[in-house]
């Protein structure tokens, strides 16, 4: 199951003034073809459990039509002795934001197929919602990776379709940097990659002389106490944008900060 907020650092920032309605249509098209290139199921629905969206997966596999699933109920895809498991671990993922659990997918013609299912809460203009993912597991030699690759891919949808995904090392080096980044900061891949934050994304100080080196040294510092922080960063060309962060930690095997 993976956290709503997501593998690295993430900000919401707008990269110019853009034609809302082409930008709705480019960001349409981007997660529908993120959502049907996913090995697995995927779902979205309330707290009701009214089903918002799933990929054309989730219609293959169950045999159900696309009317069909708008009116079902989650539990409805499952025998009734599984329902209660499953009942807790949405509740879960509504209380505490995240949960996972392994349950039989039962089709339409009533076969039932092992799956893994994970899900995480997210909020949409005031509104809570549980997105997942599903993985047929009876074939375990194989579902670790696809459920790893799955994942990334699955966070990207939700978490980062119109948002900076940045990932850093604790020497301050950009490790990634997404597509929406890297427009909007205006670098290439080969441009940012290896570099320092310092020397590119963060100037030296703020317009109110805020000393950014020192907060970036603090963040290298104690990683765990920025999990959201504002500051004011640059562009390539040195515009200045203010950007709300949302940080996460990503620990090596060996626990360390990486």
């Amino acid at each position: 199951m993976s956290d709503s907020r997501a593998l690295s650092p993430v900000a919401s920032a707008v990269s110019g003034p853009l034609d809302p309605v082409a930008q709705a249509r480019a960001e349409r098209l981007f997660s529908d073809a993120m959502l049907e290139s996913l090995p697995g199921v995927v779902y979205f629905y309330d707290e009701q459990g009214r089903f918002e969206r799933w990929n054309r997966s989730f219609e293959t596999v169950t045999g159900y039509s696309r009317a069909e699933i708008a009116a079902m109920h989650p539990l409805d895809f499952f025998p009734e002795d599984d329902r209660p498991l499953l009942r807790a671990r949405i509740a879960e993922v509504f209380d505490r934001g995240n949960a996972s659990v392994e349950a039989r997918l039962r089709t339409r013609s009533g076969t039932t197929i092992p799956y893994l299912f994970t899900g995480h809460r997210v909020e949409l203009e005031g509104v809570r919602y549980l997105v997942g993912m599903g993985i047929d597991i009876a074939d375990r030699t194989v579902v670790s990776e696809r459920l790893a690759r799955s994942e990334q891919q699955y966070r990207e949808l939700v978490e980062h379709a119109n948002s900076i995904i940045l990932r850093w090392g604790p020497d301050g080096r950009v490790l990634f940097l997404n597509e929406y980044g890297q427009r909007f900061f205006g670098y290439r891949e080969d441009e940012i990659v290896g570099r320092d934050v310092l020397d590119t994304l963060v100037p030296p100080s703020d317009s109110h002389g805020r000393d950014l080196q020192r907060l970036m040294h603090a963040i290298r510092s104690n990683p765990a106490a920025y999990e959201q922080n504002v500051n004011e960063n640059v562009r390539r060309n040195g515009e200045r944008a203010w950007i709300a962060w949302t940080n996460r930690i990503e620990h090596g095997p060996d626990g360390s900060v990486v």
